[in-house]
């Protein structure tokens, strides 16, 4: 027989055993049993129970839902005593509520007097209490559960949205560059790619999906999959083009979500490390002259997926050797003194100095050291992505593809 729980699960009747350690005190044992079953309180979640005198040949194989207990096992050395002893130690093992009654006074102790309605009244607030736990302990392992399995899932997208990254990174005598990429999560709104787009040119693009978690990485690895970088000839898009079409696509999108980014794209000429510069509502991009002059270039158009028509304007400029451009998303600003609320650029005077002087490597440590500073932790809750290119500086990383993974693995 089956009953209702308080939260709709259904649980088996319960069934209380009346033991008896001394022989002598069966007719007390039945006379409870009956009492108990008679005087059991209504209107309570819990089932009216089957109460009944313990017969040691049938009823120790299956556990009870409680017990009522006259006398105290350790007090005899018989089998009757020791088989009630171990039965007992497996119901309180298993949470099973247990009521002892003393055949002499003892304080604390109910009375094996004691009448059976006094029992019952124990008996059903124990069982109550012991029902709700039980509620919990499943809920709680129902929890863990989907805990796990979202871990797992999350997982899988976080490796997922890497294969979106480039495994290797271009590099010729006059390129190279190096990337820390740093999730606030399991999964990143931020997304990038360095892409060779003919014998000549390189494009790095940069792009910050608006908001946090899943949604975030789903358009994130949307917009790497929208963008386009060459035309129909094979030859390389402007920035200002590349950054138009993906706007374009983006705003194509009927949906009632909110699909706005951030991005920056860079076309980078191989044979003259001249560079076109187009950003869509980016934090602004750095160039750090081999002297240490600073200059920042500004976003040259409005975030990508909010009007259609929106146009973009360039940068163009020429690295010289030693030079240094870097492209960011907004996560560095607040571990740089920026104030995310201002835009007032002061974060890039502190990057400049940071960087100044500086290879790829110690930089990116520096930055990785105050994302994982307590003190700075209420600071540290957007992703992180830092590009650095240049050419012909001894401070540039030597082996950007290392530095990749090393970050992909933080």
């Amino acid at each position: 027989m089956t009953g209702r729980t308080g939260d709709g699960f259904e649980s088996p009747r319960p069934r209380i055993l009346v033991a008896a350690v001394d022989p002598a005190l069966e007719p007390r044992a039945a006379w409870l049993a009956a009492g108990i079953a008679q005087a059991w309180p209504g209107g309570l979640a819990v089932e009216p129970p089957e109460v009944r005198r313990l017969d040691l040949e049938t009823d120790l194989a299956a556990s009870p839902s409680a017990w009522v207990v006259i006398g105290d096992p350790e007090d005899r050395c018989d089998d009757r005593a020791a088989a009630i002893s171990e039965s007992l130690a497996d119901s309180i093992a298993a949470g099973s509520p247990i009521v002892r009654l003393a055949t002499t006074p003892q304080a604390g102790i109910l009375s094996a007097s004691t009448e059976p309605g006094t029992i019952a009244a124990v008996l059903a607030a124990m069982l109550e209490q012991s029902a709700r736990l039980r509620r919990s302990m499943r809920r709680e392992r129902a929890a863990r559960e989907t805990v796990r399995r979202s871990d797992l899932e999350l997982a899988e997208a976080a490796a997922l949205q890497r294969e979106f990254l480039p495994k290797r990174l271009p590099r010729s005598e006059r390129f190279e560059c190096s990337v820390l990429w740093r999730p606030s999560w399991h999964v990143s709104g931020d997304i990038y790619d360095v892409v060779p787009v003919d014998d000549h040119h390189v494009g790095v693009f940069l792009a910050d999906a608006v908001g946090h978690g899943v949604a975030a990485a789903i358009l994130a690895m949307g917009l790497a999959r929208r963008l386009e970088v060459r035309d129909h000839r094979g030859g390389p898009l402007s920035p200002a083009e590349v950054l138009r079409r993906l706007n374009a696509s983006l705003t194509d999108l009927r949906s009632d979500l909110v699909w706005f980014a951030t991005a920056v794209y860079a076309l980078y000429d191989l044979r003259t490390a001249q560079v076109r510069l187009a950003s869509a509502g980016h934090p602004s991009a750095l160039r750090i002259a081999a002297d240490g002059r600073a200059t920042a270039y500004e976003a040259s158009g409005g975030l990508l997926g909010i009007f259609e028509a929106e146009r973009y304007s360039e940068h163009e400029f020429q690295l010289a050797e030693g030079d240094r451009l870097i492209l960011h998303s907004d996560g560095i600003e607040p571990l740089l003194g920026g104030d995310p609320d201002r835009d007032d650029g002061s974060y890039l005077e502190h990057f400049a100095a940071l960087a100044m002087g500086r290879d790829s490597n110690e930089v990116y440590a520096d930055l990785i050291e105050r994302l994982e500073r307590p003190e700075l932790a209420h600071l540290a809750t957007d992703d992180v992505t830092v590009i650095s290119m240049g050419w012909g500086s001894p401070k540039l990383s030597t082996d950007a593809t290392e530095v990749l993974d090393a970050r992909h693995a933080a």
